[in-house]
């Protein structure tokens, strides 16, 4: 229920294990289990508000791990406030907590990307603002020419965003307009505290 791919894991000594096991694909929790994974294993001690709840599908929609990570940080603060009952602001408290704690699993995506990838994801985050949730492929292009680059044309980023869908970092609109946004609202974060695209079109160049 991490970022790793068992596909990637395959080339060095877990390859003899790959060759005679069966593994199953687990993907996004469907709403329904996620709830359960946010409720049940604090029944009785904990009370989760329905508002943070609703946040936590929002920012995590559904991952396993990161839905367990958001809780596990949530029951520690209210552990430690001698709380029983959890709300949106108690939340919104653990929020730098979480992305810090999960620095690693970001880092792990971000790590894997190529460079056109690392741009698109940051572009893509920089175009998204409020009220804004999808972006289209030429309004992520005129971010990052405004921020300085230039050498991507559009059919280089599409190609980097989709790969990025493939790989369930992204999502693009089910209705076939060439639209994208976050999987992770998480990631999404991480990356527009953390990354700049003045800094990473330098490195680049």
């Amino acid at each position: 229920t991490g970022t790793h791919r068992l596909e990637e894991m395959s080339q060095d000594y877990w390859s003899t294990f790959f060759n005679i096991a069966l593994y199953r694909r687990v993907s996004f929790l469907k709403v329904s289990d996620a709830i359960r994974l946010i409720r049940e294993p604090v029944a009785g001690a904990l009370d989760i508000d329905q508002l943070a709840i609703d946040k936590i599908l929002q920012l995590t929609r559904g991952h396993a791990y990161f839905t367990q990570l958001i809780c596990w940080a949530l029951v520690n603060y209210c552990n430690a406030n001698k709380r029983n009952y959890a709300t949106l602001n108690d939340l919104n408290e653990v929020m730098q907590d979480i992305l810090m704690t999960g620095e690693a699993h970001f880092a792990y995506i971000w790590q894997q990307a190529s460079n056109i990838e690392r741009l698109a994801m940051v572009g893509l985050a920089y175009t998204l603002q409020p009220g804004k949730s999808w972006a289209r492929p030429i309004e992520i292009l005129e971010t990052l020419s405004t921020n300085g680059e230039t050498r991507i044309d559009r059919a280089m980023l599409i190609e980097a965003l989709d790969c990025l869908v493939i790989r369930e970092v992204l999502i693009i609109a089910p209705d076939g307009v060439l639209r994208y946004q976050y999987q992770l609202e998480l990631m999404y974060l991480w990356i527009k505290t953390s990354k700049s695209i003045a800094a990473l079109v330098e490195r680049e160049q």
